[in-house]
């Protein structure tokens, strides 16, 4: 089922933790050498920027082809472009499958352009007949698609995808079931983001590496997704959405314990098992439960509620520092991951453009003498 070589694919992940160690200086250059040496892969995965500069490329001739291709066939009713949007859903499907066999690529931005290119088309077949679509089978059709772009080529964005037409899908059939009960379906999306996190957790310790990275992204999707069921906010909006009637929405104190709470719990979680992931989750939701409150209350005067927990966030920062030191409780605040693309290229881009700037010229002015200087002979 998988596009590419189980062998391949566990070599790349032994070269990528090493130069994960490599960069925390847990083993030296001339070891991750010697593991590179050892698991050989042909999987081209480029830098992050030429990556991004190749799927924006691809994107561009695909987009093109279409355009050109519709003006020659001049695809211009309902069915026309059902037929066009399939016939380019093929072509990018193919040519993925191709450039994956041939070229093996893996996450270098040609086949992730790609699959999203291949669920686009998919979904311009639905909706060429925009009259008569259903909405729950367009849902569920482009979540089997996402599912299967995910598990055949490994690629964690279409994990989110899948992910999120699954939830919106559950929404749908909530709405066909229950159309006057629409405040109550937060409680229910809750449960269900509960029981796809207790399956992923429990996934995490059995699949294999293969799927590792799709996890931990769906982990953090699933995460936010929890917050955003329960914060005040979202659910207001969605509710005047749906039902336009006036009004604040029911069990208000149960949202807003959820808006402070849910946070609170991720950083809680993630100090007491060690998951830095729950952690940093926990502090960037804070941000949120922050304009959740401004949205609705003001007690002071912008710039000092501002100032107020800037000082509150450094106080609480600077705390944990010092609490959880490596020897007390197993944490540090140093770094210890691979060092991002973008580090990368800042380096290469300051040694290029200021590499010669301070570069100072031999200078003869102390040489000559026994002594070795100070212009001994008489020449400066």
């Amino acid at each position: 089922m998988i596009a590419y070589s189980e062998n391949e694919l566990y070599n790349y992940h032994v070269r990528h933790q090493a130069h994960g160690a490599t960069e925390s200086g847990d083993i030296s250059m001339e070891s991750c050498k010697q593991i590179e040496d050892a698991y050989p892969t042909k999987l081209y995965t480029p830098h992050f920027f030429i990556a991004i500069a190749v799927g924006l490329l691809t994107m561009i001739a695909v987009v093109f082809t279409g355009i050109l291709t519709w003006l020659l066939t001049q695809a211009y009713s309902s069915s026309g472009m059902a037929v066009l949007s399939a016939f380019m859903t093929v072509a990018c499907y193919s040519f993925l499958e191709w450039a994956v066999k041939n070229k093996n690529y893996f996450n270098a931005g040609i086949d992730n352009v790609l699959m999203s290119l291949v669920l686009f088309f998919s979904a311009g077949v639905f909706l060429s007949y925009s009259d008569d679509v259903s909405w729950i089978l367009f849902n569920a059709f482009l979540m089997l698609l996402a599912l299967w772009l995910c598990l055949r080529f490994v690629d964690a964005f279409m994990a989110i995808v899948s992910c999120g037409f699954f939830l919106t899908l559950c929404f749908l059939l909530y709405l066909k079931s229950a159309p006057t009960a629409v405040e109550y379906f937060p409680f229910v999306i809750m449960g269900i983001i509960g029981v796809l996190y207790f399956f992923i957790t429990k996934a995490k310790n059995k699949v294999k590496f293969v799927y590792e990275k799709c996890l931990m992204v769906l982990t953090i999707f699933l995460l936010l997704a929890f917050y955003a069921a329960g914060n005040y906010w979202v659910v207001n909006q969605l509710r005047s959405s749906i039902t336009p009637a006036p009004g604040p929405i029911g069990s208000t104190g149960i949202f807003w314990i959820f808006t402070f709470l849910i946070p609170i719990v991720y950083i809680v979680y993630g100090i007491i098992k060690k998951e830095v992931l729950h952690l940093r989750i926990g502090l960037l939701l804070i941000a949120m439960t922050v304009f959740t409150y401004k949205s609705y209350y003001a007690l002071l005067p912008v710039e000092i509620e501002m100032l107020m927990l800037g000082l509150l966030l450094i106080a609480i920062s600077y705390f944990l520092i010092k609490w959880l030191t490596a020897s007390r409780h197993g944490y540090s605040s140093q770094s210890i991951g691979d060092r991002p693309s973008w580090k990368n290229a800042e380096s290469l881009i300051i040694g290029e453009t200021m590499g010669g700037l301070y570069k100072t010229a031999e200078s003869h002015l102390m040489d000559g003498g026994s002594g070795g200087g100070a212009g001994a002979t008489g020449q400066y």
